[in-house]
């Protein structure tokens, strides 16, 4: 199970995998390792209720997902009036330029102090501001409370105790906002060749990819400079194009996408799937159970620890460039010329293949996708059975991708 430690001291969140079998020690020495919390020092609370360091978890009422807050012990009892008064003494003593300076000003203080007079102290911080005029009332101090001055500096000190309250009242009621919230990303193929990670983002217009990865995907070479432009958000970017149309695989099923073509995603992202891929295919994002339901497959959203590192690095707390909405911007965009029907002879190779007995359902996917039954069964023979290699293919000698 995962358990989250919130700190108690500064608001720092941190996440560990336990067993049932475990003890809280071992909650306690992540803190410490995580947190910069002494073991010593911490008290671990779960809704109110204090944790031992013996205790195994599984006695305990923790469960997957709960918050453990992380305090501080309360420091030591302080010492006795008496010891405090024998300590300022001394420390008094050693300072020559304070027994300078009381030989001066009051000869009977200066004269207590040094035969150990501990009721001196008292009479001694009475007369410190007369000492020392850097310690005299500030003239904010000595305003008229009923001016206007002095009320506007009670109203903000009043709201920045407001500020505190409210923020102590987070932490013990709502930790979950001081700690960090992972985006939603799932893994997902381009023409069953590469495994992707791609970030679903509801908020961006429409779908982007990268240029590396379009690259790496072997899809770069259907770039459409036509639809070159700027991408319109925060600030502004540069799209080098267009490509029309990709296969993209999500949780076993495949999609039509088209993508812009961008240099760099924000945060170091291969891919982003927009709006308009999402609303095309009728996806939910459900939260509820973690995963994205588009088509009839249901692709789990990533765990912290299975996302690329370069790809978790904006934590809340710090400012987070999203990806802009795009709006190209195409000075001139002509009407594309059809490319030339090269599914011809393709087609004619498949038609003659030899009939063999196909999977119905991988070949009504096929079919849906817009190809004919003698092609979809003819590229499952020529494919083993496997539904995206032979999309692959019947794609590539279509539509030449």
């Amino acid at each position: 199970m995962e358990i989250t430690l919130v700190s108690g001291v500064n608001g720092n969140v941190t996440t560990i995998s336990v067993q049932p079998t475990d003890t809280v020690n071992r909650l306690v020495q992540h803190a410490h390792s995580a947190l910069s919390i002494p073991a010593q020092s911490q008290q671990l609370t779960h809704y109110g209720n204090a944790l031992e360091p013996s205790t195994v978890i599984s006695s305990t009422s923790l469960a997957d997902g709960d918050l453990v807050m992380v305090q501080v012990k309360p420091s030591a009892p302080a010492p006795s009036m008496q010891s405090r008064a024998t300590a300022t003494l001394d420390m008094i003593r050693r300072d020559p330029n304070i027994m300078s300076t009381l030989r001066g000003v009051n000869p009977q203080l200066h004269q207590r102090i040094m035969n150990g007079d501990q009721s001196a102290v008292h009479d001694l911080l009475n007369m410190a501001p007369t000492m020392n005029p850097t310690n005299a009332p500030s003239p904010s101090q000595r305003l008229d409370p009923m001016s206007a001055q002095a009320q506007k500096a009670i109203e903000e000190r009043i709201r920045q105790e407001n500020i505190q309250d409210n923020m102590q009242a987070a932490m013990e009621h709502n930790p979950e906002s001081f700690g960090s919230v992972i985006m939603l990303f799932v893994k997902c193929k381009i023409n069953s060749q590469t495994d992707i990670t791609a970030f679903v983002d509801s908020g961006a217009q429409a779908t982007i990819i990268s240029k590396a990865c379009a690259e790496r995907c072997n899809i770069l070479r259907l770039l459409d400079t036509r639809f070159a432009g700027t991408a319109q958000g925060v600030g502004t970017a540069k799209i080098h194009g267009r490509i029309h149309m990709a296969l993209l695989t999500l949780g076993g099923e495949i999609f039509e996408v088209s993508f812009i073509v961008m240099d760099a995603i924000s945060s170091g992202y291969d891919m982003l799937l927009g709006l308009d891929m999402l609303r095309k295919h009728q996806a939910c994002i459900d939260l509820k159970h973690n995963c994205l339901r588009i088509g009839s497959a249901e692709v789990p959203f990533l765990a912290e620890k299975d996302v690329p590192r370069h790809m978790r690095q904006n934590q809340p707390g710090q400012p987070s460039v999203q990806p802009p909405n795009i709006t190209p911007t195409v000075s001139s965009v002509p009407s594309p010329t059809p490319p030339p029907n090269a599914s011809a002879s393709a087609g004619a190779n498949a038609a003659a293949a030899p009939p063999q007995t196909a999977d119905e359902g991988k070949v009504n996917r096929l079919t849906e996708m817009g190809f004919s039954r003698h092609e979809a069964v003819a590229a499952l023979s020529s494919c083993n059975g496997d539904v995206e290699q032979a999309a692959t293919i019947l794609a590539q000698s279509k539509y030449g991708f």
